[in-house]
């Protein structure tokens, strides 16, 4: 299921959204989050 950062700051209790955003943009280059589309994560898929 994606999520919209604001959405998974709120989840989780993040103030300041924007860092979180930008947080979740390193992630996704580094390759521990999956980016979707323009402002949506997922979990990276696992393969067997």
């Amino acid at each position: 299921m994606p999520w919209k950062g604001a959405e998974l700051a709120a989840i989780l209790g993040i103030e300041n959204v924007n860092s979180f955003r930008v947080q979740l943009s390193q992630w996704s280059h580094q390759g521990y989050i999956n980016k979707i589309g323009p402002a949506l994560y997922g979990p990276m898929s696992t393969s067997t």
